[in-house]
């Protein structure tokens, strides 16, 4: 939040993330977890969140499990299918009032 999303900080930061990640996820799908990346929040290049912006509101979602279709999937999931996707994910039946999961997914 400090540097902005744009920053060599904000980059490093990003480095350093992705470096711890490539050496627990390969542990973490020996153990057979279902592995679920993603932010709270956007930010735009000013260090800004919470508002309206694709910037802010637009967040990466990785899915590392053997219950999603393989591949990279361009789709937007809305904030409603997080829940369903989870109940998928740990095997538990979704509330029927929870929207159904996209066929992308």
């Amino acid at each position: 939040h400090k540097h902005g999303a744009n920053s060599q900080a904000y980059r490093a930061a990003i480095l350093k993330t992705d470096n711890i990640l490539s050496e627990l996820i390969p542990l973490w799908m020996e153990e057979g977890y279902q592995i679920v990346i993603t932010a709270d929040h956007g930010m735009t290049d000013w260090g800004l969140h919470g508002g309206t912006s694709e910037a802010e509101r637009k967040v990466p979602l990785y899915v590392i499990s053997e219950k999603t279709k393989k591949g990279i999937v361009a789709a937007d999931l809305p904030q409603l299918g997080f829940a369903p996707l989870m109940c998928h994910l740990m095997e538990i039946e979704k509330s029927k009032d929870m929207i159904s999961l996209p066929t992308s997914i």
